[in-house]
């Protein structure tokens, strides 16, 4: 079964994996745009409170509303930040770029999905900072394919989960580890239009693994001790 996608073309691949990237983006959206509005809202009242405090010629506060000021200010820089970051993270040309800074990005920028800010811990263990050099997009959408797959899972569970990110040199590869309280269902997970999931072409972890094989990487996906253990391979000389 081939659904009418061209699997062997890597220019149809690559549309692919751009209407996953943007859909995972617009999955943090509403949660994007409610952090946006409190921060807007609390410069209007700080606005409002302001005037009134100059009309009535009390200047002896002014500095704690700067104060606020500054704050809203700096919330919404960081959002409209993190939103710019990720036009970069999603740049299909080559670039150098540290581990360290798009885990930070990624950690920031994912705390805007309403169900991963309330619900989920994500612990990280980062055991080497070192600079990539590929196309940042192979590493975006791997690393977002395995968080997504996992809020899939525990969306529906009301309750608080703690996943772990581990990043670790061995011999010549970089790899990027996803540990998660979930249940591994797939026997094999990087065939395409292989999915549990209704409305679903499982097509995700075969893209992932595909334009990772570009700069001779590789995903790996396992069960061990009740746990689920998703790997992303990224060879230091790519």
């Amino acid at each position: 079964m081939n659904n009418g996608f061209n699997l062997d073309s890597l220019e149809e691949i690559n549309k692919l994996v751009s209407l996953y990237l943007q859909a995972r983006g617009g999955k943090s959206f509403p949660g994007f745009i409610h952090n946006l509005n409190n921060y807007l809202h609390l410069l209007k009242m700080q606005h409002s409170l302001l005037e009134k405090r100059i009309q009535k010629e009390t200047l002896e506060d002014i500095p704690v509303y700067f104060e606020r000021f500054a704050q809203a200010f700096s919330g919404v820089d960081r959002l409209v930040s993190l939103a710019g970051e990720r036009d970069f993270y999603l740049s299909k040309e080559i670039e150098r770029f540290s581990i360290n800074s798009f885990i930070e990005w990624f950690k920031n920028f994912w705390v805007n999905d309403l169900f991963f800010k309330h619900q989920i811990k994500l612990n990280v263990c980062l055991n080497i900072d070192f600079s990539l050099q590929l196309a940042p997009y192979i590493l975006t959408f791997c690393l977002e394919e395995g968080l997504f797959n996992i809020l899939e899972e525990l969306q529906d569970k009301e309750k608080t989960f703690e996943l772990s990110l581990n990043v670790n040199k061995v011999e010549q590869d970089i790899i990027f580890e996803l540990i998660s309280p979930t249940v591994l269902k797939v026997k094999n997970p990087f065939d395409p239009f292989v999915s549990t999931k209704k409305k679903h072409l499982g097509l995700g972890l075969f893209l992932g693994a595909k334009i990772l094989s570009t700069c001779r990487g590789g995903l790996a996906l396992f069960a061990k001790h009740g746990l689920t253990i998703y790997q992303i391979f990224i060879p230091i000389k790519n």
